[in-house]
């Protein structure tokens, strides 16, 4: 489905504002949940290498940094493969189906996870945020976007399944989940008008191993 200008802009600018707050370094090794079109990517790469053209080499400022998508839709794993099939071949880019709850990733192996809007989708909000405790590093970050769940059901196409989580609920989950530093920032789409926050938080420099038991 194709999305109207004034919606891509605003999913745009949603992606640019979480990116940025993950502070991502040339070597960081990156997480999206979610990937959907692939819009993030693009972004991601830039700060991971420190340039737009290819083929990418691991000298550019010292950069090893590289990026795994997830998906559930074997669709859109085919086309978003299709679009960046440079970064897929040159092993920057690894596009996995899975669920959010129940990743196939080691403990300890992400300096950052994100996600926009994407927790809409989880069925299981504790169980994903288990997940993603787990999977980052001690000590590094976690962030996602929270649109109007109004707009959301509005840009997009959803199910039955789609859950409605508040962002004080999302704070609640994240603390009972064993993240530490949790910050909220309020963003407004200078073009569109539109309200969305991104929520920050980090694992502990040492991880809590009874999160995940």
């Amino acid at each position: 489905m194709k999305v109207p200008n004034g919606q891509q802009t605003q999913v745009n600018h949603v992606y640019q504002s979480v990116i940025q707050h993950c502070s991502l370094e040339p070597y960081h090794f990156v997480l999206n949940i979610g990937f959907n079109t692939g819009q993030a990517f693009s972004e991601v790469f830039k700060q991971l290498k420190g340039r737009n053209s290819f083929p990418y080499s691991n000298s550019v400022q010292g950069g090893t940094g590289r990026v795994i998508g997830t998906e559930t839709s074997d669709s859109k794993i085919k086309k978003v493969k299709k679009e960046f099939h440079e970064e897929v071949n040159y092993g920057i880019l690894e596009l996995t189906k899975c669920t959010s709850d129940n990743m196939p990733f080691i403990t300890d192996m992400f300096e950052c996870v994100f996600t926009v809007n994407g927790l809409h989708d989880w069925i299981h909000l504790n169980e994903t945020l288990q997940e993603i405790y787990r999977i980052l590093r001690p000590g590094c970050v976690f962030v996602s976007s929270i649109q109007d769940y109004k707009e959301v059901m509005k840009n997009s196409k959803r199910t039955a399944k789609t859950k409605v989580h508040t962002v004080d609920e999302f704070i609640h989950s994240l603390k009972e989940n064993g993240f530490v530093k949790i910050r909220t920032h309020d963003h407004r789409d200078s073009r569109t008008g539109s309200k969305y926050d991104v929520v920050k938080a980090f694992t502990p420099l040492v991880k809590d191993s009874n999160i995940n038991s």
